[in-house]
Formats: C-alpha cells, structure tokens, sequence
C-alpha cells in the first residue's frame, strides 16, 4: 500500500477521485489536488504511440490518465476534468 503525500486526500490521483465519489472530501478539494499532484510522464503512452502495431502498455502509475480513469468512470464530471487538465503541466498524449 503506498502512503499518501503530505497535502493530499490519497496515494494516487484515482484514489483523491474516488474519496470525492464518495463523499470524503469536497469539489474544490479534489480539483485543488489533482491539479497540484506531480504527475510523472506516460511513457507507456508515448511507446505505443511511436509504433505502428498495437501494443498494449500500462498506464504509469500516478500518472495523468488516472484521472482520465476517473472521468471515464464517473468518478468527476467534465467540468472537474477540464480545470484540473488546465491547471496541471502535464499534458496528455494522444
């Protein structure tokens, strides 16, 4: 079990997402968190979008597309996503 930083709700962007779900912490909160959290970079991602066959790679843990995750799950809205997606420094990669 990993432990959960000073200054945030849980030990990965999908678990501040998941307390929010659930009631634990509030909406600012969250979009405060997940904004601030120091994502590290996909490379999964950026291997899989350098090869032509579709490999299947792991997302990194802690990275952006937990939250990804967690807008696809239900876990924030779209609003929530936007904010957090605009105030981070991490930008997904397509």
């Amino acid at each position: 079990m990993k432990p959960v930083p000073e200054g945030f709700s849980g030990a990965s962007p999908y678990e501040i997402a998941e307390r929010y779900a659930a009631g634990d912490i509030d909406r600012d909160a969250m979009i405060r968190e997940l904004s601030a959290w120091p994502y590290p970079k996909n490379e999964g991602a950026a291997a899989a979008a350098a090869e032509w066959e579709s490999t299947p790679y792991m997302d990194t843990p802690g990275s952006f597309a937990e939250v990804g995750r967690a807008f696809d799950e239900g876990l924030i809205d779209g609003d929530a996503y936007d904010q957090i997606l605009d105030a981070s420094d991490e930008v997904p990669e397509v």
